[in-house]
């Protein structure tokens, strides 16, 4: 058995879909890149919280020493396509290394569409 475990919903919702945990009427990115507050001047809180997520994830993953079965990790399920394209780029970046520091650099990364 094999698993690729993926970020289905991040904090805030990265796209007002009922599977990003809060259905809106309004399809939007908002309310993960909402930027009333910054970490470290760039990332939005909600954004720096999924950075924070993927990393607790993928360290549980490895210290229970699942690297075996856990052989791919989604970075983020379908963020909508009003997410500022300069925050997403440095997040998927950022979570490419955080999955391959608990992960090793044979894991699969894949990015949601």
């Amino acid at each position: 058995l094999k698993v690729w475990a993926n970020m289905h919903t991040a904090p805030g919702s990265q796209n007002g879909f009922d599977n990003s945990g809060h259905q809106s009427t309004n399809k939007t990115c908002e309310g993960w890149m909402d930027n009333t507050t910054l970490v470290d001047d760039f990332y939005p809180s909600n954004v720096y919280k999924s950075l924070q997520i993927l990393d607790h994830v993928t360290s549980k993953i490895e210290q229970d020493q699942l690297t075996d079965v856990v052989t791919g990790f989604g970075l983020l399920n379908e963020p909508y396509t009003n997410c500022n394209l300069t925050v997403y780029k440095q997040f998927i970046d950022d979570g490419i290394d955080i999955v391959r520091k608990h992960m090793g650099d044979d894991v699969g990364i894949f990015v949601g569409d």
